[in-house]
């Protein structure tokens, strides 16, 4: 659970070396890994410090700890994820518009684009379950996106009569 994430995160990252000092070489250890990787999602697995630290970072800023504006404004100067399942969602929103300026539309098939099929297919669960963000359900009917895919199919059907 979270509390014990922060927990364990907390009492590592107070260990041995002072704060700021900790801070600024868990700092510099994440510009280098985003100039090797080009991004700053660390795998916690394999890159246990960092990636906890990284970890804490996010957890600070939601208010789980506290982190100065000074650090938020060099981690964003450094393209800093600080929600990585909205930058997730985001990305795969693309790989969707992308689908959309080639087939001319939204309806993935999940057996030809299993990974995007899958997504289209969740993104119409959660509006369906009450589970979507608005902003979300914006950005997708503005590119066409259709909530009910067996419903589009009849109306197509039933045209070509």
């Amino acid at each position: 659970n979270t509390i014990s994430i922060i927990q364990g995160i907390s009492r590592n990252m107070t260990t041995l070396e002072s704060g700021d000092a900790k801070w600024e070489r868990m700092f510099k250890e994440l510009c280098a890994y985003k100039k090797e990787y080009g991004h700053c999602n660390v795998p916690k697995r394999k890159f246990k410090e960092l990636g906890s630290w990284v970890q804490w970072q996010r957890l600070q800023r939601k208010g789980y700890g506290t982190i100065s504006q000074e650090r938020i404004e060099r981690l964003d100067k450094i393209g800093f994820v600080w929600n990585e399942y909205e930058e997730k969602w985001n990305k795969t929103y693309k790989e969707l518009c992308e689908f959309k300026e080639q087939y001319g539309h939204c309806n993935v098939n999940e057996n030809k684009f299993k990974k995007l099929g899958m997504w289209v297919s969740i993104q119409r669960e959660q509006k369906k379950e009450n589970k979507m963000p608005k902003h979300r359900m914006d950005r997708l009917e503005e590119i066409g996106f259709v909530w009910d895919s067996g419903e589009k199919k009849w109306e197509k059907r039933y045209m070509q009569l």
